[in-house]
């Protein structure tokens, strides 16, 4: 569906869509993202271990952006990237993080 959805919006050369395990996939990429949006299984501690690899593999300019459970425990910093705005939507929360020097 995000493939189809790129292509219909013209957006799929400036994306790429990987269908794989995300911690193996940021823990050896070597790759910098400009966007990383995050929705994984909630209540299963995978945000607090997978959001400080995505600290380290975005740009400095770009955005993290995660969807959560309203329980779920997540930090306010993540390395140099902090939490930004933080929305409620029902039972889930949806946090963006940017780096500390453009907030």
């Amino acid at each position: 569906m995000i493939e189809r959805n790129l292509a219909v919006t013209n957006l799929k050369q400036f994306a790429k869509v990987r269908a794989c395990d995300a911690i193996n996939f940021i823990k050896t990429t070597t790759e910098e993202f400009d966007i990383i949006f995050l929705d994984p299984p909630y209540n299963k501690g995978f945000l607090q271990e997978i959001m400080p690899l995505c600290a380290q593999r975005i740009k400095k300019t770009g955005i993290i952006i995660c969807e959560s459970a309203l329980n779920d425990e997540i930090l306010q910093k993540y390395y140099k990237f902090t939490l930004d705005r933080q929305r409620t939507y029902g039972k889930i929360k949806v946090s963006m993080y940017r780096h500390e020097d453009y907030i």
